[in-house]
């Protein structure tokens, strides 16, 4: 079969920002690169381009829609999906965007179910969120996995065939991430990319400002897409906080003047900021999810789980000098963005695909 098109479903499109909006924005350029037109629905379009769409509003003003929107849009995207069906069409979606249409590939970034264990849930049953991601599953052709252990908890929740589920980790534009020329200073820095809640590590990522304040060597650098809303480091000397950097400028602004990536979330599918910072030729240090334990168990070069030691204690500082010593004895940022781009770069990604994609077809 040869395919004459490809539609993408992304609910918020295709940008170089957010971690979904950017894998659609890849996908849209891969298939452009195997000449392939691509047409991406958005939520946009759903709502305010197509006859029954402008109707979602109206129902979203009641309680009972706007709580269940993600389960209505899912359900609106998948019939719109059936009306457009065409053959030798290729349908890619974001997660459980159109749960009841049986896609050719679904990307799975992550398992709803155990984020919600993740962030305290108690009852083991699946939400409404959760049987929605379900139900995608096993509606799709193909499942996409960005990690062995997203394809593991899809295995172990959902119930999903494993034969239908592939490994595709994410990428990074190395073309874009790459070492800086580096300026000597007295002091260290760790760096933060991401948004300053309790989901992604807030509590801990204050408690080792106060460390820092105690102990000299160490800066800690917050980048964060918006300005805060609040003084979270109030009182720090050491703290900078910057907002509104964009994939053209954080490369030089925030990982060229960094010394380690700390990732302290509480869950990750497969972030994307430890593969920009490996690419610049920064180490990342984490909690044992996402990119961070997927790399670190494999022993890639610069991916580090967090030690087991309280985060206001200077001997976590201790430890993060000792390991950029060994890091750098061992590799240069040179070296290191090599390695990221012949196994994570776009290029790479694109060979990927051509395997799981278009393995079959003759449209290569």
């Amino acid at each position: 079969m040869r395919i004459k098109k490809a539609l993408l479903v992304s609910f918020n499109g295709t940008s170089n920002a957010g971690g979904v909006e950017r894998v659609a924005y890849y996908l849209d350029t891969y298939f452009q690169s195997r000449n392939i037109p691509t047409k991406i629905i958005t939520e946009d379009f759903l709502l305010n381009h197509t006859l029954f769409g402008r109707l979602l509003p109206f129902l979203f003003r009641f309680r009972h829609f706007q709580k269940r929107r993600p389960i209505y849009l899912s359900r609106y995207a998948s019939a719109y999906l059936w009306w457009a069906r065409r053959p030798n069409q290729m349908v890619v979606t974001q997660g459980e965007s159109s749960a009841y249409y049986p896609v050719d590939a679904m990307i799975q970034h992550g398992s709803y179910h155990e984020m919600e264990l993740a962030y305290g849930r108690k009852e083991t049953s699946l939400s409404r969120y959760g049987k929605l991601q379900q139900k995608a599953c096993e509606s799709a052709r193909l499942v996409l996995a960005v990690s062995e252990k997203v394809k593991a908890d899809t295995i172990r929740w959902y119930h999903t065939a494993p034969e239908k589920i592939k490994v595709l980790a994410n990428c990074v534009d190395t073309n874009i991430f790459y070492p800086h020329p580096r300026s000597a200073s007295g002091e260290r820095t760790l760096l933060f990319v991401g948004r300053p809640v309790k989901e992604k590590g807030l509590p801990m990522l204050q408690q080792i400002a106060k460390a820092m304040e105690k102990q000299e060597g160490w800066r800690l650098l917050v980048v964060t897409n918006q300005p805060l809303d609040k003084d979270y480091f109030e009182g720090s000397t050491k703290t900078t906080v910057v907002a509104g950097l964009t994939i053209d400028n954080i490369c030089r602004e925030a990982y060229a003047k960094a010394d380690l990536l700390i990732i302290p979330s509480i869950f990750e599918g497969f972030e994307m900021v430890t593969l920009e910072a490996l690419a610049a030729g920064i180490p990342v240090i984490g909690t044992p999810v996402g990119a961070v334990k997927a790399l670190s168990d494999m022993g890639f070069p610069g991916a580090y789980q967090l030690p087991d030691l309280p985060p206001d204690s200077p001997a976590l500082l201790q430890h993060f000098d000792s390991l950029l010593d060994s890091f750098h004895a061992s590799i240069t940022p040179g070296e290191l963005h090599e390695l990221v781009k012949e196994q994570f770069g776009v290029e790479a990604y694109f060979r990927k695909l051509d395997q799981l994609l278009l393995k079959q077809t003759d449209s290569i």
